[in-house]
């Protein structure tokens, strides 16, 4: 990763510059990502995020849950025009650091037709452990994977 990158968490000034990350990727990925503007600000009062910025300018986000016995994904992106440079794998790494911090397993749901995020998964250590069928509503399976 390049040094003038760096990974925080997300704080409230931030809020709306991701919403508008999570609503830029659901115009492009609309049955995989599905979040508009306000789902995203909803899921930022209970969620915890990391970004990954340059210049003040996030380039890359993930979302997730604490629970009593586990963390659990809820998003994870990154803007087309950064992808494939290594960005959500980093945020990834610091996810499984937080959880493992814990002592907690790392969950996730993914729509069993998104083959580049199950890829991405399993490059990073995760597993299908069970499904969930007619999940999404175009009618397809979610897939729950466990790192």
């Amino acid at each position: 990763m390049k040094p003038d990158f760096f990974i925080e968490k997300l704080v409230k000034s931030d809020w709306n510059q991701l919403a508008q990350i999570y609503s830029d990727l659901s115009l492009i990925h609309k049955v995989f990502f599905n979040w508009n503007l306000k789902s995203a600000l909803d899921e930022f009062e209970i969620s915890e995020s990391f970004i990954l910025k340059n210049n003040s300018v996030i380039q890359s986000f993930v979302t997730f849950r604490i629970y009593p016995d586990r963390i659990e994904i809820m998003a994870i992106g990154t803007r087309p025009n950064s992808s494939r440079l290594g960005y959500a794998s980093s945020l990834l790494a610091e996810v499984m650091t937080f959880a493992a911090e814990r002592s907690a397993p790392v969950w996730l749901e993914v729509h069993e037709n998104n083959l580049q995020a199950i890829r991405f998964y399993v490059k990073n250590h995760f597993s299908i452990m069970n499904q969930r069928k007619s999940y999404y509503a175009d009618g397809g399976t979610a897939l729950i994977m466990r790192s």
